[in-house]
């Protein structure tokens, strides 16, 4: 809100995609037009499959496309958890990939870039500090300023 964009966040720290699913009902009004920012999956990386992340990001946007059909999804891509080895880097990669994958080929799905340096994290290497949320941010209001311009440009 503070940059000039109209919004509210929900914010659940520690859930995984699948705990996440199905609140969306009550955080989305139904046929809710605007636009939806996904920044979830990172806790699901310590656990699982970039295979199963994946599919249960689709599922996430599968129930939001039902439930608000109008809607234009932004998928941020899970940032890097940079204490936490090779091994984890290549699955937060691969789901990143994916993701990027069916953004290009689905309409109403864009995706944002996640390439944060290492100065933008706390402590633990998981967070962004405070100068790491105000990239954040700024990184989503350009992306959405620049869908809101293509969308009056294809009109």
């Amino acid at each position: 809100n503070k940059e000039g964009l109209d919004s509210v966040v929900y914010t659940n720290r520690g859930c995984h995609i699948g705990h996440i699913t199905p609140r969306f009902k009550s955080m989305i009004p139904e046929n809710y037009k605007g636009t939806i920012v996904l920044q979830m999956g990172g806790n699901d990386c310590s656990v699982t499959t970039a295979g199963r992340i994946t599919s249960d990001y689709k599922t996430a946007i599968d129930k939001i496309q039902q439930h608000a059909p109008n809607s234009h999804i932004i998928v941020g891509g899970i940032t890097p958890r940079r204490l936490r080895g090779k091994h984890m880097a290549d699955r937060i990669n691969m789901v990143n990939n994916n993701l990027r994958e069916l953004a290009i080929k689905s309409p109403g799905i864009s995706f944002m870039c996640t390439m944060y340096e290492k100065t933008l994290f706390a402590w633990d290497q998981v967070h962004f500090n405070e100068l790491g949320r105000k990239t954040f941010v700024s990184n989503l209001k350009t992306t959405i300023f620049r869908l809101q311009k293509s969308a009056i440009v294809k009109r």
